[in-house]
């Protein structure tokens, strides 16, 4: 029986090819061309990396990292039924795992909203993308009045046992009435999120005055991010169409009306071992890594088995995370905006 890296390593190389032909062209009618930011709709950029044939660009004014160009609609939508998606699912939903790093980081949030929410009981509180629930039931028991948007349908059953109130429609689609909620809350999402703008609208619309707004998302400035670009994880033209940094997502965030009140930074994973790790092991995002030549693969070899030595890791992790604190730079962060 293939192993589980085999199975997603071969399902994702048959994704592949409905995009681009074995001339490595692209193939149109799978794509959307930009030509442009998707936020502030300015057409100067740089390009930021190339992965397995995307191009990722960085918008010279706000600063969005952005795929152009992207997946069309039914691409999309194709790739989130496909195999690759349910052989993830097995080990990032299905498997039950006490204190998963998903699950630790939305107890996290979960303190960051309840310090700026008083008088929790019979509030509203809407989570996009809930996956297991962890974060939604964690609300309920405290008393919100807890909405979820899920589009998986082996995740709906799952939070029905949380709530009645679930959403299974994209949130533009759905009829909720306005200044409904008094919080909304969502992680891992933003980036999967083509077309930002209306997005944030309808999230500003639904929102009451007031109302708190917390998006938790990877911070594509962060030092791991730019020493790594399309060898870190994150980097998934599939599933990831754009890349927010603190600047770019306010700018987004405060073009449809929200006003920042705080930033928070996730400083893990922005060690040099893991930046090693990185580029030694390309991640299982990335399906053809460039072959480089023997020494530099050497090189990384004989760092990482360096700096996973005691002494050596101890100070990695100390002063790594001490200048990703210094610079505000960390890996992850979480917006918290108020309408």
């Amino acid at each position: 029986m293939e192993s589980y890296d085999a199975r997603y390593k071969k399902a994702l190389i048959k994704e592949h090819s409905k995009i681009f032909d074995s001339n490595k062209s692209i193939i149109e009618s799978a794509v959307e061309k930009l030509n442009e930011c998707p936020v502030c709709k300015n057409k100067q950029y740089k390009i930021y990396c190339v992965k397995d044939l995307f191009v990722h660009k960085k918008c010279t004014n706000c600063g969005l990292v952005y795929l152009d160009p992207k997946l069309s609609r039914e691409a999309t939508l194709a790739f989130y039924n496909s195999e690759v998606n349910e052989i993830y699912n097995e080990k990032k939903f299905h498997q039950l795992v006490e204190n998963a790093p998903d699950d630790l980081e939305n107890y996290s949030n979960y303190k960051i909203i309840k310090k700026y929410i008083s008088d929790i009981k019979g509030k509203r509180l809407l989570e996009i993308g809930p996956g297991k629930g962890t974060f939604l039931a964690k609300a309920a028991s405290d008393g919100f009045e807890v909405h979820a948007i899920e589009l998986n349908k082996s995740l709906i059953e799952k939070l029905k046992k949380i709530t009645n109130h679930i959403y299974t429609d994209d949130l533009e689609n759905i009829n909720v009435a306005e200044n409904f909620f008094d919080v909304i809350y969502f992680r891992d999402v933003m980036e999967h999120i083509d077309v930002p703008v209306p997005f944030l609208k309808k999230v500003h619309k639904i929102l009451k005055p007031g109302g708190v707004l917390l998006i938790d998302t990877h911070n594509i400035e962060s030092l791991v991010n730019k020493a790594t670009k399309e060898y870190h994880t994150v980097i998934f033209p599939f599933e990831h169409p754009l890349h927010w940094s603190p600047d770019s997502l306010n700018y987004a965030c405060s073009s449809v009306g929200f006003i920042k009140n705080n930033v928070f930074f996730d400083h893990h994973y922005q060690t040099l071992a893991r930046i090693v790790e990185y580029l030694y092991h390309p991640s299982f995002t990335f399906i053809f890594p460039p072959q480089r030549s023997k020494f530099f693969t050497f090189i990384l070899g004989r760092m990482e088995w360096i700096l996973s030595k005691g002494k050596v890791k101890r100070i990695d992790d100390k002063f790594s995370i001490f200048i990703s604190k210094l610079f505000g730079k960390g890996a992850k962060m979480q917006m918290l905006f108020t309408k």
